[in-house]
């Protein structure tokens, strides 16, 4: 598997890789709650992109932490799934962020 060009930096000794940033590594935190609170529910993506209002690959994207929910969605998530927007973003004292 090949990684995205985006994900090499070009420097005056040739291209590394470039490491994840807070944002990215939150990104994948967020996703992964989403997936494992969607499958504690025992509900597909396609059935959480359908409560929520968009496309099954926005879930998918979320869940593999390329992309995060824009707030409308995360408050959508939160209501269908009967759980606190805290919660999904990692802010309850169990769920902290590293």
């Amino acid at each position: 598997m090949f990684a995205h060009p985006c994900e090499y930096i070009y420097n005056e000794h040739g291209f590394y890789r470039k490491e994840e940033n807070k944002v990215e590594k939150c990104a994948k935190i967020i996703g992964a709650k989403i997936k494992d609170i969607r499958r504690s529910k025992n509900e597909t993506q396609k059935q959480l992109s359908i409560a929520v209002g968009v496309v099954q690959q926005s879930v998918a994207a979320w869940e593999s932490g390329r992309c995060l929910p824009n707030i409308p969605s995360l408050i959508r998530i939160a209501e269908h799934y009967g759980v606190s927007t805290d919660s999904i973003l990692c802010l309850t004292n169990e769920d902290k962020l590293p």
